[in-house]
């Protein structure tokens, strides 16, 4: 699970009214929330970046978060507000709000009747979840809690919190499966490759900082059990792992396999937490000066899926990539030396894209075991 939800959070449902909903004569430019569902959020007047899941698809919303007041000007609920024009530009584009999304879509089936379901991530994003009493959703939100009535706040030690959580986060996550790889491929290249959406989640490109480490040091034990039993089959003479007990060696590979006609192989652990393994592997300068001087006896594992079902394509060719890339990469620093001498080249990654058509990868293959992800 890439997403959790915010330990402050709550989950809150309600069926919509006319006012929430913009119909009738009350002019209401806000839909009212309950309070005990965001209690980890400050500031009582906030523009947070949200999302909003209708019919298997996800928008990009803001949602124009503050408290309802009462005539005595103490304040209750919270709310989310419409939100003026001039409030929905973001870096000189413009997204919508919650709100007016939800009446945009409602506004095309006034006859059902529509209900909104609402929690926080740990990220403080906010994720809206719309749906109507002839959707399936709605069923399986009824045969999950029974009953959908006009309010409904589910907390963490709910019978159906777990339930409706992995449900949720499920098509959350499947929604927004090209975001998370574009904030993957950003770690990994210290490029912001991001497009699909106009802001990131506060705290999404950290998280995801954390997790890609983590998911290289589940990949290289992978690596290392699958080599256990390469050698106790007597399919591979040796192998040394060369970041054993997580601490970094420093060295371009992260196994030296011994054959058995003891000759070296270098293998490069490229992993990924995603079902597809044609996401762009990335490789270093460093790494690729070492590639060149053992061509055929480097070879890269592109490991994906490694959270499910823990796959493996090997590549024994991406010395190509060395030979095309040096000589480049030489020439542009030497004519920047000639040009501006104090100016030097340090911490060079190049992406590489699996399909290229002068690499050969293997076929997928799947690790006959599971592996402990602590």
């Amino acid at each position: 699970m890439i997403s959790q939800i915010h330990p402050d959070s709550s989950i809150g449902l309600k069926k919509l009214t006319d006012a929430d909903l913009g119909i009738g004569t009350s002019h209401q430019t806000h839909i009212g929330l309950f309070g005990e569902t965001f209690n980890f959020i400050d500031d009582n007047h906030e523009s947070i970046s949200s999302q909003l899941i209708y019919s298997n698809n996800s928008y990009e919303v803001l949602a124009f978060f503050d408290y309802i007041k009462n005539p005595d000007g103490t304040y209750r609920s919270p709310k989310i507000r419409k939100g003026k024009n001039e409030e929905l530009y973001i870096n000189n584009k413009k997204l919508n709000s919650v709100v007016r999304k939800i009446r945009t879509i409602t506004n095309k089936e006034k006859d059902l009747e529509w209900y909104l379901l609402w929690f926080g991530l740990d990220t403080k994003e906010l994720i809206f979840f719309l749906f109507n009493d002839s959707s399936h959703e709605f069923i399986e939100l009824k045969n999950e809690l029974k009953h959908v009535g006009t309010k409904y706040i589910i907390t963490q030690n709910h019978t159906s919190f777990d339930y409706l959580i992995k449900y949720l986060n499920s098509k959350f996550e499947n929604l927004n499966i090209s975001y998370f790889q574009e904030l993957e491929q950003s770690v990994l290249s210290g490029v912001d490759k991001v497009k699909s959406r106009i802001v990131k989640a506060p705290g999404d490109l950290e998280k995801t900082r954390k997790r890609t480490k983590e998911t290289g040091e589940l990949g290289e034990r992978i690596l290392n059990e699958y080599f256990v039993i390469e050698k106790a089959k007597k399919r591979i003479y040796d192998f040394e792992w060369a970041n054993n007990n997580n601490k970094e060696s420093g060295e371009p590979y992260d196994f030296k396999i011994i054959r058995n006609d003891r000759k070296i192989i270098y293998v490069d652990a490229k992993s990924t937490r995603f079902d597809e393994a044609n996401q762009p592997v990335h490789i270093s300068a460093n790494e690729l000066k070492f590639i060149i001087e053992n061509q055929e006896a480097y070879h890269i594992y592109r490991l994906y899926s490694i959270y499910d079902i823990p796959s493996m394509i090997i590549c024994e060719n991406i010395y190509k990539v060395a030979e095309i890339f040096l000589p480049h990469f030489e020439l542009f620093k030497s004519s920047l030396k000639k040009e501006h001498k104090r100016l030097s080249v340090s911490g060079t990654s190049l992406s590489i894209p699996v399909d290229a058509d002068f690499l050969n990868f293997s076929d997928g293959f799947i690790f006959p075991f599971q592996m402990n992800q602590t």
